[in-house]
């Protein structure tokens, strides 16, 4: 046999009872199983009677024996997303979510100036979806209206195929801070 290389694996492996079970490396090997011969992975653990599935796929009879043994389950994508809703329904839920795990603290540099960047003009045409989409973000919010500022950056103002508007903010002004 020589001395195969140990290669790292991540392989996650469980016994019947469902511990995990230690996974030192995996190296390649030839197989001979029942008079069959095929080249696959070894495991190597702590223990000596782990076999790879791919040793039994190799052999006709162990294959057929574990497709015996093998519960089939069909599962549509449908059903997926239902059982999905129905665990994280908080996930689903319309509108925006919001972070409640992390407290936020933002330092700002003492030395950097503030930096107010004028807004970007906004064709006459687009003004009321624009302003609708604002709107509908402080309502959100998202954002929040202010009559005074010493920071301001732009926003830029992109119009989808279904007619609404997207707003995006240009805050790489702020970065320094």
């Amino acid at each position: 046999m020589g001395s195969p290389v140990l290669e790292r694996t991540n392989i996650v492996v469980k016994n019947a009872s469902g511990e995990h079970m230690k996974i030192y490396g995996k190296l390649k090997c030839k197989i001979k199983m029942k008079g069959v011969e095929t080249e696959g992975y070894a495991y190597v653990t702590p223990y000596n009677s782990l076999i790879g599935l791919e040793w039994i796929r190799a052999n006709e009879e162990m294959e057929y024996h574990l497709e015996m043994m093998t519960a089939e389950i069909k599962v549509t994508p449908a059903r997926i997303e239902d059982e999905l809703k129905k665990t994280y329904p908080e996930v689903f839920q319309e509108g925006l979510g919001r972070c409640n795990k992390e407290e936020v603290h933002l330092q700002l540099d003492q030395n950097v100036r503030p930096v107010f960047c004028n807004s970007r003009p906004v064709p006459h045409a687009a003004l009321g979806a624009v302003n609708a989409e604002l709107d509908r973000l402080v309502q959100m919010d998202v954002i929040a209206s202010v009559r005074h500022s010493e920071w301001a950056a732009p926003i830029v103002c992109v119009k989808k195929q279904n007619e609404a508007r997207k707003v995006e903010d240009m805050c790489r002004f702020l970065d320094r801070a």
